[in-house]
């Protein structure tokens, strides 16, 4: 028997109850085949075929009827945090685009839905009977509240209101604060065996442009349509809104982008990414006024967002220099404002510069741009001591990670063994 950390998936087809009444056996038996499928797809490419996993050994995965079940066990809970979330994205996506689904939407359907619950926490991994034909044998196995608490979790996905995507508070936190995904407000739920309620946590976006962990959709144009058709028959389903419109902004569609983007502010108009990529779907238009309004609102729904405050100090800059170059007067408050805004978001960024390095350039381009306008120094001579901060901040930042490692590194032993 051993104890050991793990990270805990269940995914299961919401409704699936009903849909059993309604179809007949074979045609139920049919539909539960293509989920197994499709699920057993999504694992194959995220997990099985991954050198650094081994069924057994550091995960269990099983499909059963219309539930799936994964556990990671962990030696490093964020990767695996972020593999496994990449793993629920994943499920989303594909089953989105399933046959069973392809035809309710074509029909102007609801599409079948998913719900999906995430954990992490520590199991009794041990040697339990198992009865296979006439022999009783041994299979090792995990159990333990963390488990338990997962499979509450995916039950209660059921009442989202955004992605049915739910995770646990310590799931939460790494997700939040380290990749930078968005979340609902706090659900605190009451569960059946559970004496005290447990905040749990609706994800709102599974896809976002900048963040590399979790690409957006590659659709082809079969799933685009798909999307489109499903976004007309689902419009209360924010992830789906977003994944389009991300997918829109990647293929340089900014017309549908923005079209796309308005229809996720109607759903949550109190969610400042939507109003930051609307925002930034107008800049790439070249419509600097329309940008700026919404890139404003996003600031102001999240102050201490270091993309929303050095965007709009970007879209200021722009407009600086567009109202320079016709004469007119107020180019300067523009580019104060944009220093102003480029300021708060070097502090926000100040504790991981590695990652926000590009709040530091674009801080750069902006100090030359405007010494240059105001005729103080050449473009050269005024990013050139920006610059000399950025080379001093990485050898900074190259010097304690490399300090960092080394305090990890096991102590050495105090006395030399015996040869």
């Amino acid at each position: 028997m051993s104890r050991k950390r793990a990270v805990i998936l269940f995914a299961d087809i919401m409704n699936s109850s009903e849909l059993a009444n309604s179809l007949i056996f074979e045609e139920y038996n049919v539909f539960v085949e293509e989920f197994q499928q499709v699920m057993g797809e999504v694992l194959n490419g995220n997990i099985l075929c991954m050198k650094e996993y081994s069924p057994g050994s550091n995960f269990e995965a099983s499909i059963r009827g219309d539930e799936v079940c994964l556990i990671l066990y962990t030696d490093n809970i964020e990767e695996d945090i972020k593999t496994v979330f990449r793993v629920a994205v994943e499920m989303k996506r594909k089953w989105l685009t399933s046959k069973k689904n392809v035809q309710r939407i074509k029909d102007g359907r609801n599409i079948i839905d998913i719900g999906i619950g995430v954990n992490c926490g520590y199991l009794i991994v041990s040697d339990h009977h198992r009865i296979v034909g006439k022999k009783i044998t041994s299979q090792r196995t995990a159990e333990g509240y963390s488990i338990n608490l997962a499979k509450r979790i995916e039950g209660y996905s059921r009442e989202g209101d955004y992605s049915k995507i739910f995770v646990s508070r310590s799931v939460f936190n790494i997700l939040r604060v380290k990749f930078q995904i968005a979340f609902s407000r706090v659900h605190r739920a009451t569960f059946k065996g559970i004496a005290q309620r447990i905040p749990i946590y609706e994800v709102k976006s599974v896809g976002h442009v900048e963040q590399t962990e979790f690409p957006t959709a590659k659709l082809s144009e079969r799933d685009e349509e798909i999307y489109d058709q499903a976004v007309e028959s689902n419009p209360h389903d924010l992830w789906l809104i977003l994944d389009l419109a991300h997918h829109y902004f990647d293929k340089e569609e900014y017309d549908k982008a923005v079209e796309t983007y308005r229809l996720a502010i109607e759903v949550d108009p109190d969610f400042s990414p939507a109003h930051m990529y609307l925002g930034r779907a107008h800049f790439r238009n070249l419509m600097y006024e329309d940008a700026l309004p919404h890139i404003e609102q996003a600031r102001e729904l999240n102050p201490e967002s270091t993309r929303a405050n050095n965007f709009l100090a970007v879209c200021l800059r722009r407009l600086g220099y567009k109202y320079r170059q016709k004469g007119r007067l107020e180019w300067k408050n523009y580019y104060e404002r944009a220093l102003n805004f480029h300021e708060v978001a070097m502090r926000i960024a100040a504790n991981d510069f590695t990652r926000y390095q590009w709040a530091f350039n674009a801080f750069a381009l902006t100090v030359a741009d405007a010494d240059d306008a105001r005729g103080n120094r050449s473009l050269e001579e005024a990013i050139a001591p920006v610059l000399i901060i950025i080379i001093l901040a990485l050898i900074l930042a190259r010097k304690i990670f490399v300090l960092s490692m080394f305090m990890k590194l096991p102590s050495t032993p105090s006395t030399t063994p015996s040869l």
